[in-house]
């Protein structure tokens, strides 16, 4: 008798853990964010009670609906599903309301008009086990305005830069969202895309599902009227005002322009929060090195790094020589002279941590919009967008067309609106530092024939992972210093 007990306690504890296994909610808060869409509602709610894993929450966001959601969720809260409303008018704004009232260690956040399968979360939360991952994420079957099956890519960081592939219906992982501080109310952008972008520079990744959601298009979709919508374009659908940019100066030791190009840097129309400024000297003047560190601390931007790097002593150069001696010298202070551009570009890609970087020489004034200017020319495509400004020693820009010799021709007259181009000095250029990365190192090719400066050389390769195009209207001020013309060799072009 004692042996049969102890057989069938054991049945039991082990039939007890597998019924808990399947009747005990997950960590999974779902939120059902609701204007207007109560027609829907209850298709929804049917998928999320219908999972294999039960989640411990259900909670339908009503923001501002004029149609009754409230009658439909009332039909579930025998079940678990809640009710609450709010007076947002904004899908960010409701869904950040939603995972604050629920405490689960994982969100799924589900438009009314959308549909998941049974096991939806539970094939999510196999890809979540590994703590590095903080969204799992579907294929999608469009219906609707669309029939076609989409099969979700592999997770790649740089591809989700520049386009999204993730759904607002990913699984997340609560810690990766509350560490972002969740969605951004930013107006006419994808808040998806902006969301997972920030998960990812957090360090965390995303991973595909072997799963697939019910995606619906339709007239009156949020998709549909931001597809529509007249202003839309990829600087707004990436949200990238609100984006962190890196502004990388090298200086020299020019004291005499110093203060305009810092009067024009504090007059830039961009929320400061988000600019990360990094000023790079090169100069071994004890005096310049105080001034560059006393007013960077001044400067009100979010992020500022000083770093002190003068010319290694067996150039037997300093930036004043390579200044005045470059244009006379080619083969010797001017290759110098790119040498220790090279070495600060070159440090700038190897400690930029935003996707975008404004390169900006220490003689260049830029104007109030210049980065606005800019950001008007990126797209997925589009490696770097550039300011123009006119040469200091010729009369033509710093823009160019590449020739089939390897040289280049200089626009000599303004263009007009955004066009291709095959480059120009860095002196103001709006670079994705994903592809400038993929260029590294830079190198110059003074000594080559035909001769080609590092710029050249950099915006030719450059082109192999994006367009490079001019904003004629973005232009910016080459401030007047002591150029040394004099003596100035005829193959310094």
């Amino acid at each position: 008798m004692k042996v049969w007990m102890n057989r069938f306690r054991a049945i039991w504890k082990k039939k007890s853990a597998t019924c808990s296994a399947h009747t005990l909610p997950c960590d999974v808060a779902v939120i059902i964010p609701c204007h207007n869409y109560a027609h829907v509602l209850s298709r929804a709610i049917e998928c999320v009670l219908a999972q294999t894993k039960t989640p411990r929450d259900i909670l339908v966001v009503d923001d501002a609906s004029n149609d009754h959601p409230e009658f439909v969720t009332e039909r579930y809260s025998n079940r678990g599903v809640r009710y609450v409303r709010t007076e947002h008018r904004s899908l960010a704004k409701t869904r950040n309301l939603g995972a604050k009232m629920t405490q689960s260690e994982f969100l799924l956040f589900l438009d009314p008009d959308d549909t998941i399968p049974a096991d939806y979360i539970e094939r999510c939360l196999t890809v979540l086990q590994d703590r590095s991952v903080a969204a799992a994420y579907p294929n999608i079957q469009y219906s609707g305005e669309r029939t076609d099956y989409a099969e979700a890519p592999g997770f790649d960081a740089e591809g989700l830069l520049r386009s999204n592939y993730i759904p607002s219906t990913a699984l997340i992982r609560r810690q990766a969202y509350d560490l972002v501080g969740g969605y951004r109310d930013v107006p006419h952008a994808l808040e998806d895309w902006d969301f997972y972008r920030r998960v990812v520079g957090m360090g965390y990744r995303a991973a595909k599902a072997d799963t697939t959601m019910g995606y619906t298009i339709h007239a009156a979709s949020l998709v549909h009227k931001h597809n529509a919508h007249p202003s839309r374009s990829y600087a707004r659908d990436a949200a990238l005002e609100h984006c962190d940019v890196t502004i990388f100066t090298p200086f020299a030791g020019r004291r005499e322009i110093f203060e305009r190009y810092c009067d024009a840097l504090r007059s830039l129309d961009w929320n400061r929060g988000n600019i990360r400024l990094h000023w790079y000297n090169t100069s071994d003047d004890g005096e310049f090195d105080l001034l560059l560190r006393s007013a960077i601390t001044r400067m009100p931007f979010a992020e500022v790094r000083y770093t002190k790097a003068p010319l290694p002593d067996a150039w037997l150069h300093t930036p004043e020589s390579l200044i005045r001696k470059r244009i006379k010298d080619l083969d010797d202070a001017e290759y110098y002279y790119q040498l220790a551009v090279v070495r600060a570009y070159k440090h700038m890609i190897q400690t930029c941590s935003t996707e975008y970087v404004l390169t900006l020489e220490d003689d260049i004034a830029i104007r109030p919009d210049t980065l606005k200017r800019l950001t008007e020319g990126l797209d997925w495509n589009v490696a770097a967008v550039i300011a123009p400004y006119r040469s200091g020693f010729f009369p033509r820009y710093e823009v160019w067309t590449p020739n089939a010799d390897g040289t280049v021709t200089n626009f000599r007259e303004k263009g007009t609106g955004m066009q291709e181009v095959g480059g120009c000095g860095f002196g103001c250029t709006l670079f994705r530092m994903s592809d400038l990365q993929n260029i590294a190192p830079l190198f110059t090719g003074v000594k080559s024939r035909p001769m080609q400066w590092y710029d050249q050389i950099s915006y030719t390769r450059l082109k192999a992972y994006g367009k490079i195009l001019c904003n004629w209207d973005a232009e910016v001020e080459h401030m007047a210093t002591e150029r040394f013309t004099e003596g100035l060799a005829t193959t310094f072009t």
